[in-house]
């Protein structure tokens, strides 16, 4: 963008080509800032500020600023900065919009001066620096407030928890904030998003890395058979799909409803209801019914959108994030998504923090200057050793790595998990440092059940090749504690080698009276792990239904139904690792019927 005292020009083509902005022509414009496909274009007299949404092609007057002149405009973690003439008190000052430029606030800066701001920048630090050149006058300074997260708390954890970080930490599967539309079949997933989710951190990426694209709640990976309680009091109700399985959905008379799904059959809190329950109280067990490859809990909340007490025409516009939407640097998409499809118009819905606990975030800023250069969250500590400048750095509890993504031999040290980030002034990431960072973790000597304690080691997650890569690292099992050192920030988390590491197979013995293939008496159903020494932390399930619910088998059983049986059944080792399903069939004939086989010869079969 260039202007002159009354023409503006704009070019795409790196100054080759120039074309007049008709539109914005005589308007005095003089500053400019370009966001992407949003330009604004501030007015140096008293004819106010525009802005395109389309790269220039198109122009309108923002109201909400007024008719001032705009001295400079910035952006920064989505808010926008401008210098503006405040007509109340008769100064110039800066102002803030926090909506994408619809309506500005005073900063407060306000100093003695008429003078106008001649220029705007910001330092990336905890708290953020926005600094304002005053002319004739010098520079000043203020902290900028981070945008915070809109807290609505009322959910505790939906299970007994020992450590409260397992909310984030058993996370398998993420809502997924681009479009939580799983089982809506009138507006799809665009396909170019289909293998990405997009989390609530604003970190976006596929499989194996962040599951999975479209999902509408949270996965916890929870063992088969841990008691589901209920996250805050409200009415329950039971219901069932093939998808979901047993589910329990809970309305909290505030305008929010929570849903647990793939329950088993035993413990269910009701098959009817609404009853009422208080938080705290068990609704019913971690089980394998419904659409799910293994034990875990989904857990999902629906808003009210339209207040009118029915949850039922909030589907799907009214699924919203517990977790909220924390990054700062860009809106959530899913808040401002609207589209049409055969039912109607939609608008997607913000996402409020409903958790009664903070996931784990720190952030510091560091500098030569500032002895200990280090950040502490919770477990884990990183210091930075001699910083040659000033950068700020987070450090972010964060969710179980995948399976899929450190195979069969490693075992994942709970509450081990974290992100840990740097960014310098400008707010750059910085993935590498010149002197070292020195980590160190604490784990709960609980976790490091059947793990060779000489194997322990922190790791790291490589984007490139999407596997978990071993840090040189020291475990100290009388302080249990991890101590390495890395010159690169990343993805971290603890692994160690399981003791036996030998894939889970599961057999089976099926006995009892036969005639030819037909059992004539009720057989008896035995099934063992064939490899494993130690059976102490792995489960066994089957299903006779096609898979559709799930029974953790504990002792022989017998089957009773007459006619062709499909046994499915599958084991699941310490480290919640699946093998594939194996598949038995099984003919009962306790009634006598006849089961000659017939077998027709010469038939002709016609359409018409």
């Amino acid at each position: 963008m260039a202007a002159t005292l009354s023409k503006v020009y704009k070019t795409t083509d790196h100054g080759n080509t120039w074309e007049e902005i008709s539109a914005l022509y005589n308007l005095g414009i003089s500053s400019f800032l370009i966001d992407g496909n949003t330009i604004f274009a501030g007015s140096s007299g008293t004819r106010g500020l525009y802005i395109s949404r389309d790269t220039g092609v198109t122009w309108e007057k923002i109201l909400g600023f007024g008719n001032y002149s705009v001295d400079k405009i910035i952006k920064f973690e989505n808010k926008y900065y401008a210098g503006r003439y405040d007509e109340e008190v008769q100064k110039y000052s800066v102002f803030v919009s926090t909506n994408g430029g619809l309506s500005w606030e005073n900063t407060g800066l306000n100093s003695s001066t008429i003078n106008k701001v001649f220029s705007l920048a910001t330092v990336y630090a905890e708290p953020p620096i926005l600094f304002s050149s005053i002319s004739n006058m010098g520079v000043f300074k203020t902290e900028i407030p981070r945008s915070g997260l809109v807290f609505n708390s009322f959910l505790n954890t939906p299970w007994n928890y020992k450590n409260e970080n397992e909310l984030v930490d058993k996370i398998n599967s993420f809502f997924d904030h681009s479009y939580p539309l799983l089982g809506y079949t009138y507006h799809p997933e665009p396909e170019n998003e289909t293998s990405t989710t997009l989390n609530f951190l604003g970190l976006r990426s596929a499989e194996p890395e962040i599951y999975y694209s479209s999902h509408s709640g949270y996965d916890f990976g929870l063992d088969f058979g841990t008691p589901v309680i209920a996250s805050s009091s409200g009415y329950a109700s039971y219901y069932y799909c093939k998808d979901c399985g047993n589910s329990i959905k809970i309305n909290h008379l505030n305008g929010f409803q929570t849903t647990y799904m793939h329950l088993q059959e035993d413990g269910i809190l009701t098959k009817e209801g609404p009853v009422w329950v208080n938080a705290g109280d068990i609704i019913g067990k971690v089980g394998l019914t419904g659409r799910t490859t293994g034990p875990h809990l989904h857990f999902e909340v629906t808003k009210d959108s339209d207040g009118d007490g029915n949850f039922n025409d909030d589907f799907p516009t009214g699924r919203t994030d517990p977790f909220g939407w924390q990054c700062t640097q860009k809106n959530d998409p899913w808040e401002n998504y609207s589209w049409e499809d055969a039912l109607g118009s939609h608008l997607g819905t913000q996402s409020q923090y409903l958790w009664n606990y903070m996931n784990g975030n720190e952030i510091r800023t560091m500098s030569p200057d500032s002895n200990p250069n280090e950040i502490v969250l919770e477990n884990k500590h990183a210091i930075f050793e001699n910083p040659i400048y000033l950068f700020t750095t987070k450090m972010i509890s964060y969710v179980q790595p995948s399976k899929n993504t450190f195979g069969q031999i490693l075992k994942y040290i709970n509450n081990t998990s974290f992100i840990l980030k740097s960014f310098d002034q400008t707010g750059e990431n910085i993935t590498n440092f010149i002197n070292p960072v020195f980590i160190e973790i604490f784990v709960d000597p609980e976790n490091l059940t059947g793990v060779n304690l000489n194997s322990i080691s922190l790791y790291f997650y490589n984007e490139v090749s999407n596997v978990w890569e071993k840090v040189p690292s020291s475990f100290n099992d009388q302080l249990n504690k991890i101590s390495a050192t890395v010159n690169h920030l990343s993805w971290f988390a603890v692994f160690g080698e399981k003791e036996n590491s030998a894939p889970v197979s599961t057999g089976i013995i099926i006995s009892g009276s036969q005639n030819d293939i037909w059992f004539t008496e009720p057989p008896l159903v035995e099934l063992f792990i064939e490899n494993q020494e130690n059976t102490q932390n792995i489960n066994t399930f089957y299903s006779l239904d096609n898979g559709d619910s799930w029974q953790l088998y504990e002792a022989p059983f017998l089957i009773n139904t007459d006619g062709i049986n499909n046994l499915i059944y599958k084991s699941q080792d310490s480290n919640g690792l699946m093998e594939e399903e194996h598949e038995h069939i099984i003919y009962v004939n306790l009634s006598n019927k006849i089961t000659k086989k017939i077998r027709v010869n010469g038939a002709v079969f016609q359409t018409e």
